[in-house]
């Protein structure tokens, strides 16, 4: 009898090992939930989803008081909703920033990311897609996107014909994918402000970047309620890459991780005031 239930515990532990091995690659990595119905429609396909945060006070003083509760809680006007996307520069050091800097200020936001994607290969991850779904879901007011990072590589095109990056073909084709995926956020967004790839450590792949920012910045700039934000300047010392960087009481901070493309919690922070900042001067928020 012993022996039959060993037998049994075996063949599942073995069946849950084989599931575990051919689990698909859209299976969520992290997910942080917060009172949204709908979420699961989105869960399947991205890495994170941070729910709109409904902004909280506690009153002293006002409304009815127990002796349990010093303070009587209410929800108060409700702010602009944000929606943040990105590829791992929203998932670390910068996306995490910027929305904890968003909520701190009692704003909504819904923060989507997915790692190794772009605007080229929709094949593998579909953006237009996913926003499409992320706009039914969230009616938000405000978008703030990064992506590009993964786009120094060939396009493919319907056809099976392979563009090598860099030519201008690979330019020509870059264009129409980035203006495509603009029209679509500018249609459906009061204020969409794009934020540009950091400069990297790598020489080839700055210019990669370099390549990639223009592009996006010239496409940005069709349309009136999107924009453009370089942050290549942002981090760097004597005009070029470093991963240490003094801030404005001579501190020296760490801005860069070890691959010297993505921000640290540092990099993120100095990244988010630079936006923040641009954002306030630019665009009205109005209560509810």
């Amino acid at each position: 009898m012993k022996t039959n239930i060993l037998t049994i515990l075996s063949f599942l532990t073995l069946l849950l090992l084989s599931a575990a091995i051919i689990m698909p690659d859209f299976v969520v990595d992290i997910v942080q939930e917060t009172n949204l119905i709908e979420e699961d429609k989105i869960n399947q396909y991205v890495d994170i989803v941070r729910a709109p945060q409904k902004r909280v006070e506690s009153l002293k003083g006002n409304g009815p008081k127990t002796s349990k509760n010093k303070y009587s809680a209410q929800i108060v006007n409700e702010k602009e909703k944000f929606l943040l996307i990105g590829d791992s520069m929203m998932l670390e050091g910068f996306g995490p920033e910027l929305e904890h800097s968003l909520l701190a200020n009692h704003y909504n936001v819904v923060r989507v990311g997915k790692y190794s994607t772009g605007l080229i290969n929709s094949s593998y991850f579909d953006w237009t897609k996913t926003v499409n779904d992320l706009v039914e879901m969230h009616k938000a007011d405000v978008l703030v996107g990064t992506l590009g990072g993964n786009d120094g590589q060939a396009i493919t095109l319907s056809n099976g014909t392979v563009i090598k990056f860099g030519t201008q073909q690979w330019k020509d084709s870059y264009k129409t994918i980035v203006d495509k995926f603009f029209k679509y956020i500018s249609a459906n967004f009061t204020k969409v402000y794009w934020v540009g790839l950091p400069i990297p450590e790598d020489k080839s792949i700055q210019e990669q970047y370099s390549l990639i920012n223009s592009i996006q910045k010239e496409e940005a700039k069709k349309y009136d309620n999107i924009q453009y934000i370089s942050i290549w300047d942002l981090l760097v010392k004597d005009g070029g890459y470093s991963m240490i960087i003094k801030d404005n009481n001579n501190t020296p901070l760490v801005v860069r991780q070890g691959d010297g493309i993505h921000l640290t919690s540092d990099g993120g922070k100095i990244v988010t005031s630079h936006i923040l900042d641009i954002i306030n001067s630019t665009y009205k928020i109005e209560e509810k």
